[in-house]
């Protein structure tokens, strides 16, 4: 598995070390902070992002934030500092994560990396177009803060294609895992598919010439 982490920092030694360290688990994308503000857009790919804040712009960089209006301050977000802010609600505005030392050696920041990865795969939220987003353990589809109303079998062909996200499912699987073959028909199928769409937006769910249906992520 690779996970997309975002490091916004001005130190380019550190940077080079971590990247030494790190291994094929880790997609790390480094960025100094003005180049950052030119890929706002990307934000919501990340899995994880480091901020190093020996300038102390969190404030700032929350402010830039705020301006983008798909983003909701759900990704957890690792500071490197070596002092504590006066106000202790900017942490938590921001879903903290963790707070380390500017110096923290290279390889207990990995480890607390992957701890944080580790939680998140519990908890994990696969986001999409439009600001909607499927919560894999509690099989809900939202729209911002919105729960998107499911049938049990919209919600069961949803969480099928999410777990092979990217892979055409054929009909005849999607016959035993979701409908456990018990009344089903290619046009019950169409039809929940359909009302998906109707819920989300056209291309959601995608067709694959008459094999089967595919979410790609």
């Amino acid at each position: 598995m690779n996970n997309s982490i975002l490091f916004l920092t001005e130190n380019i030694h550190y940077s080079e070390k971590l990247k030494n360290q790190s291994n094929e688990n880790y997609n790390f994308h480094f960025l100094t902070y003005n180049k950052f503000y030119l890929h706002i857009k990307d934000i919501n790919s990340y899995e994880l992002i480091i901020f190093d804040n020996s300038d102390y712009s969190l404030i700032k960089f929350k402010e830039v934030l705020k301006q983008f209006e798909n983003y909701d301050f759900d990704i957890p977000i690792i500071i490197l500092q070596n002092k504590t802010l006066n106000d202790l609600s900017i942490y938590k505005s921001i879903n903290t994560y963790a707070i380390f030392e500017q110096n923290i050696n290279e390889n207990s920041l990995l480890a607390n990396i992957e701890i944080c990865l580790h939680s998140l795969r519990k908890n994990k939220k696969i986001q999409f177009e439009n600001n909607f987003y499927f919560h894999v353990n509690k099989k809900t589809l939202f729209k911002g803060k919105k729960i998107i109303e499911l049938t049990n079998i919209e919600k069961k062909l949803i969480n099928l294609l999410i777990s092979n996200a990217n892979n055409v499912i054929n009909y005849e699987d999607i016959s035993k895992k979701v409908w456990k073959d018990k009344k089903y028909s290619i046009f019950t199928l169409r039809n929940t598919v359909k009302h998906i769409r109707e819920k989300t937006y056209e291309t959601f769910i995608q067709n694959s010439s008459k094999r089967g249906y595919v979410i790609n992520i």
